[in-house]
């Protein structure tokens, strides 16, 4: 599991939902917060996923080699988790362009599902 000491607003009983989610990334100020909470829908297919990251309350796919997912106690920690990531890597512009530049995924189809979540976010 990982902790490796970050603070978070772990709360056992709060529910995996995009609204709770929204929340933690507005509580951790992730910059281009609906991004990457189309990234956390994207990732886990809407919260629902068998067998994937999210086995391990792990949003955004997070691996050590490439392979093997990173296990979380709960899923406010992978948010915390993206906010450290996002503040070592991220210094401005266009927040598309930089996860294509990072290569944040192998799907070459990455950007434009996220950008089409994040339409569909804005509808509800």
């Amino acid at each position: 599991m990982i902790n490796a000491g970050l603070k978070t607003s772990c709360d056992k009983e709060k529910p995996l939902t995009i609204e709770t989610v929204r929340q933690e990334i507005n509580t951790y100020k992730i910059e281009h917060g609906e991004i990457v909470l189309a990234q956390a829908i994207l990732e886990t297919e809407w919260f629902t996923c068998d067998k994937c990251s999210l086995d391990g309350n792990n949003l955004f796919g997070w691996s050590h080699d490439g392979i093997t997912y990173l296990k979380f106690k709960h899923w406010d920690e992978s948010v915390a988790m993206y906010k450290i990531w996002q503040s070592d890597n991220y210094f401005g512009g266009d927040y598309y362009e930089f996860l294509d530049d990072v290569g944040y995924a192998s799907d070459t189809n990455y950007v434009r599902k996220l950008k089409q979540i994040v339409e569909q976010l804005k509808k509800k």
